[in-house]
């Protein structure tokens, strides 16, 4: 019987109940009943704390862009579920997601009558989406991890090449309290002989406890154990910030062999310049490994073509263009949106805060954020190292959303003179937002996925249009 995409989506969203469930048995089940289909390309896999869709996407362009055949799985979604998988930069179509689910179901249904408990959302969506890109043959796969690692629906796969972002605290209810421990379980996707490139990196050891240091050397031990190279930030690859402006930076990579000066990047924050270097760090090693088409001067092509939203992403008032859905209105302020929901992200916010005040010298710059109930909060506000004139506190309209007047406690203990307001509502607080910051001025939205994404579409919606 064949199922529609709007009735597919609509049964993939109703796997939600299932929870989350860490371990790979069911995943391993689900792939063997489906002939393993991700064994028939290659794939780069990719894990982190914080950069890793950022640097999957950079991959994804940077491929592209020299004519390659690119699968990419990510999560989570910014407008519509397809954006999840696509495969040569567009995504997979609602006739194609109905096929494989009517594919998929009986399978699913199955699982649990062979005792293995129904599949969570997440791992049926990463069996649809490799048996997908088995019947689409891409040249190569890029695929991101949900949750950690070692335990992870996408860990079923040999890799031609792990990346391994950063460490830092999230999800420390499922991952660990420590960044060793969530090391240890990043680091559960590392592979007997297979190239381990991190972003993390050792200059000196330490006595201190639970540092980058020693979460650094949790995923270099491991790869000393597997027998797989491991290409370090500062140590292997670096890069050199030459200019940043609101759109972006110009900057020059460093690597194993190459150098490429002057590198345009229409990304904001620091951190992006890491995510883009390890991607040109994967390059460099799948060129070494005998792919051959990969083209320096592509390259910089695919590079200044990267785009990806959500994530410190610039609205300026003065644009002169409906770089939205219309032009701004005289009174709006510079819009920045940015899903940093953990401490180092929130810090790279901060930072790039600051530096693009050097250049635009905001009269005020207002907060409106919103988290999900697990995230370490004392360690999040301890972050605010640039201090807002206002803040207004709100939820993401997600169960697990911590509630307003909860987050209000936690900032007001570490920022007890500062301006905040309360409202639970999202798109009133988004307003309350505007009309605090004003013309002249930086409205910062941030926090939960789910809130920057809702904010962003009512923005774009309701606001700008």
């Amino acid at each position: 019987m064949a199922i529609s995409g709007d009735e597919a989506i609509k049964w993939i969203q109703n796997l939600d109940k299932f929870g989350s469930k860490p371990g790979l048995e069911r995943i391993n089940w689900l792939l063997t009943e489906l002939n393993h289909p991700h064994n028939h390309y290659p794939v780069i896999h990719v894990a982190g704390t914080n950069g890793k869709g950022s640097t999957c996407s950079i991959l994804e362009s940077l491929l592209s862009s020299m004519g390659y055949q690119v699968g990419l799985f990510t999560s989570p979604f910014i407008d519509d579920f397809a954006e999840r998988v696509t495969c040569n930069s567009k995504p997979i179509t609602k006739t194609e997601l109905g096929e494989l689910v009517c594919e998929i179901k009986p399978i699913v249904e199955a699982a649990e009558a062979k005792g293995l408990g129904h599949p969570t959302q997440f791992e049926v969506i990463t069996a649809l989406a490799l048996l997908y890109f088995q019947k689409k043959s891409p040249d190569m796969v890029i695929l991101e991890t949900g949750l950690g690692g070692r335990l992870d629906a996408t860990n079923v796969v040999t890799p031609v090449l792990s990346i391994i972002t950063s460490i830092g605290y999230d999800h420390i209810n499922v991952l660990g309290n420590t960044l060793t421990k969530i090391a240890e379980e990043k680091a559960g996707i590392i592979k007997e002989n297979i190239p381990v490139i991190t972003g993390l990196h050792q200059d000196k050891a330490s006595i201190e406890e639970d540092t980058q240091e020693q979460a650094f050397s949790v995923i270099e031990e491991k790869c000393q154990k597997k027998g797989s190279p491991l290409y370090a930030s500062e140590r292997n690859w670096n890069y050199r910030i030459k200019a940043f402006s609101s759109t972006g930076y110009c900057f020059d990579y460093f690597g194993l062999e190459a150098e490429f000066i002057n590198l345009k990047l229409p990304l904001l924050g620091e951190s992006q310049i890491k995510n883009a270097s390890m991607a040109l760090c994967a390059l460099e090693l799948l060129k070494k490994q005998g792919w051959n088409e990969i083209d320096w001067n592509d390259m910089r092509k695919g590079m200044v073509r990267v785009n990806i939203p959500a994530r410190m992403e610039f609205w300026p008032a003065d644009s002169g263009e409906k770089t939205i859905t219309g032009s701004r209105a005289e009174k709006q302020p510079d819009v920045l949106l940015d899903a940093s929901h953990n401490p180092p992200s929130v810090q790279n916010l901060m930072s790039c805060i600051r530096r693009l005040d050097t250049n635009r010298k905001w009269n005020k710059i207002v907060f409106v954020t919103g988290v999900l109930q697990d995230k370490p909060m004392e360690k999040i506000v301890a972050n605010f190292s640039l201090i807002p004139d206002e803040i207004v506190v709100t939820e993401p309209q997600n169960t697990r959303a911590l509630s307003a007047h909860c987050l209000l406690d936690y900032i007001t203990d570490q920022l007890p003179d500062t301006n905040i307001s309360v409202e639970s509502d999202l798109y009133k607080a988004v307003r309350m937002g505007i009309s605090k910051a004003g013309n002249g001025s930086l409205l910062v939205i941030f926090g939960s996925f789910y809130l920057v994404v809702e904010a962003r579409r009512y923005l774009k919606t309701d606001i700008l249009a």
